[in-house]
């Protein structure tokens, strides 16, 4: 402002100077003609030249006074516009919205800061002022800095985008212009920073995640490619590319029509075909052969899709080729082995089909053989036992009893294992069935066959099931006769058939308070001639449970045991709603228990 003033005084001083000398000059030449037209006298001469002076010395004093208040008026409001420009380039520099300040350009100390600049950084003024400028940067920044300033800069230079810490050692990004002025006499750089960090941030995150994604394309095994619209013109093509097709990508985007010369003469309508739904649809997919440079032959999936351009509109296509040539050679070999599979599968179920029919009619006459002979010994034994007693005497009668009831038994188990293998044989006619009145009939048999024995039968109403009623009647002829034979040692036998609500669903139960066992052997009572009592404490064959379990298990439901020794046994068992019939072609079920193998 001091050097603007100066030129505006002596601006003011030379007008002045000026005037006058024009106003002298002028006054002389013309007065001199004034006098000399009015008369050549020479007292008249005399007395205008005194005169004359006095006069020019009278205006001349009034010119300059004249002219030296106008100069000082003139240089007065020339001051006040420079002290008002100077406030109002103050009050730009404090109040402007970006961060400002000035440093001497030898010293690099601050001069002068803004409001702006102490918000953002950190700093209160006090502070700047006794900072220079470079512990504004990072310390690994400084030198270039220093060789920026050290060069010849403009009056006006755009630094670029530089970082700058802030007090609490936050490093932000911001874009620097530098302006060379004179301030308070000394050279200096005017300062003004633009905070971008939040778009250096941006564009870095933009650039990592174009790189993840290049790298990402890179490597895929599939070959992922977009072109125009119109599939003429291809824009990219992942490097993939070269391991399916031979070609490198470059070349695919280079040669339009270089793909389709790829494709296998026999496949291209597929591709036709693809293209055309591609077009109809905005999506297609197929699958074709390729052929390679080195003559091998590869098929690919091919799937693409219309994009459409959200920031101007313009429609592309994207793709993903894929080469299939392994999983389709995969899939080929597993329908291959499936096929092979399957005819040893029927070829085995024939042959164990025809196996399970030998056995069947093995078993029957096995039986029938065997019965027969045995019906004999009891009806003999009967005989001799009725008609030579005097001869047997007590021990022979005792013993002809024995092989009596050793042939009964023999008897019984027979027809027990001709009851199991027949379950696995029977034909399922699920029918709805009540389980309440099949046990009432069962329990009316027990009674008819032990008049004498006294038991408390509880049967619940509402036991439905979908079952072979035959099975059903088989299942609780000996669950209920289990019951009845295993608490007829207790004065007050209790016997109930109920139903039951369990995680699993509806179970029914058949329980009683007869002698029960240790459940830790429960799983070997479901296997054939299984006992956990002797004999002689309680008749049975030991299939009856083995019995059970194969005609719960084929109604497609489970039977599971709940005992305590001396307390009683509750057994539970499902029937499946998914029972169905077998068609009769179809063939018998596999034997579940190793242990009987040969009668089921």
């Amino acid at each position: 402002m001091d050097s603007v003033f100066r030129r505006r005084a002596t601006q003011v001083a030379l007008g002045i100077g000026a005037t006058y000398i024009v106003a002298g000059i002028a006054w002389i030449l013309l007065s001199d003609a004034l006098v000399l037209t009015v008369s050549s006298d020479v007292d008249w001469l005399t007395f205008a030249q005194r005169y004359k002076g006095i006069a020019f010395v009278l205006l001349s004093g009034l010119l300059v006074v004249t002219l030296v208040r106008a100069g000082n008026l003139a240089l007065l409001k020339a001051q006040q516009r420079l002290h008002i420009g100077e406030v109002r380039v103050q009050d730009l520099f404090q109040h402007h919205p970006k961060p400002m300040w000035a440093f001497d350009e030898e010293t690099l100390r601050f001069i002068a800061v803004n409001h702006a600049a102490v918000a953002h950084y950190g700093y209160t003024e006090a502070e700047f002022l006794g900072m220079v400028a470079t512990d504004m940067r990072p310390p690994e920044d400084v030198p270039k800095m220093m060789s920026l300033l050290s060069e010849t800069l403009l009056p006006h230079h755009d630094a670029g985008i530089v970082r700058h810490r802030k007090k609490n050692g936050e490093l932000c990004h911001v874009h620097v212009s530098l302006h060379r002025m004179r301030i308070r006499h000394r050279d200096s750089v005017l300062v003004i920073a633009d905070d971008v960090t939040d778009e250096v941030r941006t564009r870095d995150a933009l650039k990592r995640q174009e790189l993840q994604f290049r790298q990402l394309h890179d490597s895929l095994q599939e070959a992922l490619w977009i072109g125009k619209d119109d599939v003429r013109e291809m824009l990219y093509a992942s490097p993939a590319f070269v391991t399916i097709c031979g070609h490198p990508a470059r070349s695919l985007m280079q040669d339009r029509t270089l793909w389709l010369s790829l494709v296998h003469p026999e496949d291209r309508s597929i591709v036709e075909e693809s293209l055309l739904n591609l077009v109809a649809f905005g999506s297609a997919q197929c699958e074709y052969r390729i052929c390679r440079p080195d003559g091998s032959v590869r098929w690919v999936a091919d799937r693409k899709r219309r994009i459409v351009d959200a920031s101007d509109g313009s429609r592309l296509v994207g793709g993903i080729i894929e080469d299939i040539t392994d999983v389709r050679a995969a899939a080929q070999a597993l329908r291959d082995a499936n096929e092979q599979l399957e005819e040893r599968v029927q070829a085995r179920t024939a042959a164990l089909q025809f196996a399970n029919e030998e056995l069947d009619a093995f078993a029957r006459t096995a039986a029938h053989d065997l019965k027969t002979p045995l019906n004999a010994i009891i009806g003999f034994i009967g005989l001799l036992r009725a008609r030579h007693a005097p001869a047997l005497g007590a021990e022979g009668d005792r013993m002809a009893g024995h092989v009596e009831r050793s042939a009964r038994g023999m008897n019984h188990l027979i027809n027990d294992l001709l009851a199991l293998s027949q379950v696995a044989t029977h034909q399922l006619q699920p029918v709805p069935v009540d389980l309440g009145d099949i046990a009432r009939e069962v329990l009316a048999e027990l009674r008819q066959s032990e008049p004498g024995r006294q038991a408390e039968v509880k049967i619940h109403d509402g036991l439905h099931a979908q079952a072979d009623p035959g099975l059903a009647r088989s299942l609780l002829m000996n669950l209920i006769g289990n019951a009845w034979k295993y608490s007829g040692k207790r004065t007050r036998a209790v016997i109930e058939v109920g139903r039951v609500e369990s995680p699993d669903g509806a179970e029914f139960f058949v329980r009683d308070n007869g002698a029960g066992f240790d459940t830790r052997q429960a799983d070997k009572l479901f296997k054939p001639f299984q006992r956990l009592h002797e004999a002689s404490e309680f008749s049975g064959t030991g299939v009856g449970l083995a019995t059970c379990q194969r005609i719960v298990r084929r109604h497609g439901g489970h039977i599971r045991l709940s005992s305590q020794p001396d307390e009683g046994t509750t057994v539970f068992f499902s029937l499946s709603s998914r029972a169905k019939a077998r068609s009769a072609d179809e063939p018998p079920s596999p034997p579940r228990d190793s242990g009987f193998a040969l009668l089921a």
